[in-house]
């Protein structure tokens, strides 16, 4: 009797198969790994000078120009001048007013726009000689000015403004000081008929006017005395004017 014996060849363990299949999932979530992280290190150092990156605007009120450049430059912003215009608040030649303002975010590159000050505002001075000294001002503080020294140095009618500084017309700023000339209130003129020289000249003196004197003759008057007085008792003239004096010539 033979026997005859045949080999069957046999396949792969179990055991063989599970270990390739793990290192394989090991394998692939290392490499997974290693591309995101390598992925995630090129965002961070690429995005450091992307122009899409988000910077936060500084402050550059009250700069000059040459100044907030170098500032904003150096946070890769640019500054744009726009315009000039007068501010009280801000000194000439700085910034007055910038978009956007500050603590905005904007993209790298992008423009901060501002306006220069030109200085305090001017404003055109009223025309106010001829005006009574409260009329005049009244206008000059409605327009903004401040009323500075006011003098009764003037001439023309009493109690009138004569001239101002600045003058009337030009610009000054706004809120500056004017200073008046005023004529004198009129007081009243007193009465010195037929008083002597020396008397009527006492009275008209401290009445605020000076005096001055001319000769006529009426020979039913004693000498020296007052006959005719201009202006007339009773009227209204400036202080320090001249009151004249006919006094009766003495033969």
């Amino acid at each position: 009797m033979s026997i005859e014996t045949t080999k069957h060849r046999s396949g792969p363990s179990l055991f063989a198969v599970i270990l390739v299949s793990i290192l394989t999932s090991v394998l692939a979530s290392v490499a997974t790994i290693v591309v995101m992280g390598r992925l995630g290190l090129d965002a961070f150092v690429g995005g450091a000078g992307d122009e899409g990156a988000d910077v936060e605007v500084p402050a550059v009120l009250g700069m000059r120009p040459e100044i907030a450049g170098e500032l904003l430059d150096g946070r890769g912003l640019r500054l744009v001048v726009t315009e000039e215009r007068p501010d009280a608040e801000a000194t000439v030649g700085t910034i007055a007013a910038q978009d956007p303002l500050r603590g905005s975010r904007v993209a790298s590159g992008a423009s901060v726009e501002v306006v220069l000050s030109t200085g305090i505002p001017k404003v055109v001075v009223p025309s106010v000689a001829g005006r009574t000294v409260a009329e005049g001002r009244a206008a000059l503080e409605a327009a903004g000015f401040a009323i500075g020294e006011i003098s009764e140095t003037g001439e023309g009618a009493p109690g009138t403004v004569a001239s101002t500084t600045p003058a009337g017309g030009t610009e000054a700023e706004s809120g500056a000081t004017v200073a008046l000339v005023t004529v004198s209130a009129a007081v009243v003129v007193p009465d010195v008929m037929r008083q002597g020289k020396r008397k009527a000249e006492e009275a008209i003196t401290a009445a605020g006017f000076t005096v001055e004197t001319k000769w006529g003759f009426n020979e039913m008057r004693p000498p020296n005395i007052v006959l005719e007085q201009s202006p007339a008792a009773g009227e209204m003239a400036a202080p320090g004017s001249a009151v004249t004096l006919t006094l009766n010539r003495n033969f």
